[in-house]
């Protein structure tokens, strides 16, 4: 009988991950890179982890096959071969070919899912909205090459995440700026892309306005299971771009549909039939673009799929739960009208607070999950929003202009470095 779960290199939201399938009774078994084995063993590392599923398998990928591999895990009868992350997303479908050929992503169509770029000329090819991008190495291609950018544009790291080395450029000297600044020993190094091939290469992209939102999804043999959209405006802080909040939407918003059509329509485009989804698009007046796909759980130790439960959503666990493994997942109750979960960044050079005590007046929240340890000093130069995640806070109320008003407090405190009284 089939009904194990194999998860590959589940270092985002880790922990969440295993409690909530642990709650289900599902038998997990976690094969990890041994490369990251000190990472997620880091209390103060954005996936940390302790104590996670039913069984744990380290091994060295660059040094092994997929026999190899699958010799390791073997022993189980698998339902399906799930990525925990976009770090080892080719391994994962390749064991998944093997293991699960029923429930597995076509191997031939593999960069849709792994390349930012080809999903977006495949987007383009199909007639669908996409952002025009070129792809640039700073380190290996001539500099002429950017005199056919056009202004503003952002930048990124081709396979990158959480706006590491990320930038909005608003001409041609900040553009040639930004490559000089940039030095090969600190971005082929940085975690996110040390191991992950073509490190060196970053994505030039039109830069769009508009209301950003994320998609969190579940799919399984070619059906899209939606999981929530959430809105998730972004203010840019020395062009660096910094998450304001998270708040689920829901069906009777007028963009709800549409976003969710749109979202299911590109992930048929990169034949991605298995698996979860984690997608950013951007909403104006010209439609609905694609900012990427990422093919793993919502980020943030789960604190994305706790909002969208709390707003009465199901989580990408729970409907992975009911389609693969038939678990009665029942119509969970709203608890809230309104629901927002705000990032804590701290940016400047003040300590972070215990957040539970300077925060103690402000009733809508409900779960803070912190990132750093209390006393924890940002360094004065990061590379992006992702080095200084913090904490986040969950708000839920049925006020809206109790939410308001508890969001721009929070917000404002961060902001100050939680120097105001």
């Amino acid at each position: 009988m089939l009904n194990t779960l194999l998860i590959v290199n589940p270092v985002t939201s880790g922990m969440y991950l295993s409690e909530s399938l642990k709650y289900y009774g599902i038998y997990t078994v976690a094969l990890y890179d041994i490369v990251y084995q000190d990472m997620i063993s880091n209390k103060n590392s954005y996936s940390y982890q302790m104590d996670c599923f039913d069984k744990r398998i380290f091994s060295d990928f660059r040094k092994s096959s997929i026999d190899d591999l699958i010799s390791l895990v073997s022993n189980e009868n698998y339902s399906l071969v799930v990525h925990g992350s976009e770090l080892s997303l080719k391994i994962s479908e390749q064991l998944a070919s093997k293991l699960t050929p029923e429930a597995a992503n076509p191997l031939n169509s593999f960069e849709l899912r792994n390349s930012k770029y080809a999903i977006q000329r495949k987007l383009c090819e199909s007639k669908v909205n996409y952002i025009p991008q070129i792809i640039f190495n700073p380190f290996e291609d001539d500099i002429n090459v950017l005199k056919k950018v056009r202004y503003p544009c952002f930048v990124k790291p081709l396979h990158g995440a959480s706006a590491i080395f990320s930038s909005k450029i608003n001409n041609q000297e900040k553009l040639h700026q930004f490559f000089n600044q940039l030095s090969l020993e600190k971005v082929s190094n940085y975690w996110i892309l040390k191991y992950q091939e073509d490190n060196t290469q970053f994505l030039i992209c039109k830069f769009i306005e508009g209301d950003t939102y994320l998609v969190d999804t579940f799919s399984y043999k070619g059906n899209h299971y939606l999981s929530s959209i959430q809105y998730n405006p972004k203010e840019y802080i020395s062009n660096l771009p910094y998450y304001m909040y998270f708040e689920p939407i829901t069906e009777e918003k007028s963009i709800f549909n549409p976003i969710k059509n749109y979202v299911f329509t590109c992930l048929n485009i990169a034949e991605f039939h298995n698996g979860f989804s984690h997608t950013e698009v951007i909403v104006n007046d010209e439609g609905i673009f694609l900012i990427e796909i990422n093919p793993r759980i919502s980020g943030a130790r789960g604190m994305v799929n706790k909002t969208a439960k709390l707003a009465g959503c199901f989580s990408q666990v729970d409907l992975l739960a009911s389609k693969v493994f038939h678990k009665s997942i029942n119509e969970i109750n709203k608890k809230f009208k309104y629901c927002r979960l705000i990032p804590i960044f701290n940016i400047g050079s003040n300590p972070l607070p215990d957040l539970q005590q300077k925060l103690h007046d402000i009733k809508s929240i409900q779960e803070i999950c912190y990132f750093k340890p209390i006393g924890y000093i940002n360094p004065a130069t990061i590379v992006g929003m992702g080095d200084s995640f913090c904490a986040m806070i969950i708000c839920a109320t049925d006020d809206v202009n109790v939410l308001n008003r508890d969001t721009e407090i929070i917000r404002k405190l961060d902001m100050s470095s939680f120097s105001l009284n």
